[in-house]
């Protein structure tokens, strides 16, 4: 897939999430083309997860575009966990909901 129509598809995920009302917040993480994503907190839930991508020193923008691809659209990248006092256990983010 073209690193195009992969940025349109994030975009579009982006879209989906904020119109279920989920804020989805990019954050820093350890520079470069690293990214923390957050996602949750909107009016409809009351607790966010987050997780990571991206590569601080050695990546490139068209890793991150892959690595985000692979994260919000194939399921696939690391656990999305919640953030601190949240007193939830780290869960498989799909669908735009948390189980």
């Amino acid at each position: 897939m073209a690193q195009e129509d992969k940025a349109k598809a994030i975009l579009e995920w982006i879209a989906q999430r904020a119109n279920e009302g989920l804020a989805v917040a990019f954050e820093h993480d350890c520079g470069g083309f690293s990214l923390t994503i957050s996602v949750g907190c909107g009016f409809r839930y009351a607790s966010s997860h987050h997780t990571h991508v991206g590569h601080p020193t050695q990546g490139t923008l068209d890793d991150l575009v892959d690595q985000l691809h692979a994260l919000l659209i194939q399921d696939r990248g690391l656990s999305w966990h919640p953030d601190a006092g949240s007193g939830q256990q780290a869960v498989e983010y799909k669908e735009g909901r948390t189980e």
